[in-house]
C-alpha cells in the first residue's frame, strides 16, 4: 500500500518546473483541500468571500478581511510546506495539513475565527492520535500517527480525518490507516471507518493510490 505521505509528494511535485508557484492553491486530493507549495505564497478566499487565508513564502499564516489582518490572540507558528489547506463551508474555520518541511509526515492544525480573532487549537489532532493509538494498541515508544484533514460535511459541523501510521517506528504496521468523522466544534469522534469503509464512503476525496495493495 502506498503511504499517504508519498501520495502528497506526488501531488506537490508532479507539476512541470516552469509552473512553479502557479500551482499553489490548486486542488490537491479533491476540491476540498488545496496545495501549499514550499517557498510559494497562497491566497485562498473563504467560501463566503468575506475573508482570505494568506500564507507568505516563509510560511507565515494570516487571515485578511477587507484588506486588514484579523487580530491574532495567539502567536501562530509558521506552516512548513508541502502542505494542504481547507476552509470550512461556513467560513468560520480552516485546517492545515502541515508537512513540516518534508511532506513525509502530516500534523493536522485547526484554526477557528471568533470575535475578530484567529485561534489555533490542537484538541482534534490529540484526540485522533489517542484514538488511533488505543485502537491499534501500539507500543508506547512508537511514533504518533500522521493526521490528515481531507474534507468537511456540507454544513461544516464535521471534519473528515485520515489517520495513518508512520513509515518509521510506526504505531502498528506501517501504512495502516483509518478515517474518523470528528465534530468541528467539540472535537468529539462521531464515527470511525476501516480502510475498506473509508474507500466505500470517501473514495472521491482521497488519492486512489492509498487503496491499492
Amino acid at each position: 500500500m502506498l503511504a499517504i505521505a508519498s501520495a502528497l509528494l506526488q501531488i506537490v511535485l508532479s507539476a512541470p518546473p516552469q509552473q512553479g508557484c502557479a500551482r499553489s492553491g490548486d486542488p490537491a486530493w479533491s476540491n476540498q483541500v488545496r496545495s501549499l507549495i514550499a517557498d510559494c505564497e497562497l491566497r485562498l478566499s473563504s467560501p463566503d468571500s468575506n475573508m482570505s487565508l494568506a500564507v507568505d513564502a516563509n510560511g507565515k499564516i494570516r487571515v485578511l478581511q477587507g484588506g486588514a489582518v484579523l487580530h491574532e490572540k495567539l502567536v501562530i507558528a509558521p506552516v512548513e510546506p508541502p502542505a494542504m489547506v481547507s476552509w470550512s463551508p461556513t467560513s468560520n474555520a480552516f485546517f492545515i495539513n502541515d508537512g513540516e518541511g518534508s511532506g513525509m509526515t502530516s500534523v493536522f492544525r485547526m484554526f477557528r475565527i471568533e470575535n475578530g480573532g484567529v485561534f489555533e487549537e490542537a484538541t482534534i489532532r490529540k484526540r485522533a492520535v489517542a484514538f488511533f493509538r488505543k485502537t491499534v494498541r501500539c507500543r508506547p515508544q512508537a511514533y504518533d500517527p500522521d493526521v490528515w484533514g481531507f474534507g468537511w460535511s456540507a454544513d461544516g459541523r464535521e471534519i473528515y480525518l485520515l489517520v495513518q501510521s508512520t513509515v518509521h517506528n510506526p504505531c502498528g504496521p506501517s501504512g495502516t490507516f483509518i478515517s474518523l468523522i470528528v465534530g468541528a466544534d467539540d472535537a468529539g469522534i462521531r464515527g470511525k471507518l476501516s480502510a475498506s469503509g473509508t474507500e466505500r464512503r470517501f473514495r472521491s476525496l482521497l488519492p486512489a493510490e492509498i487503496f491499492r495493495k
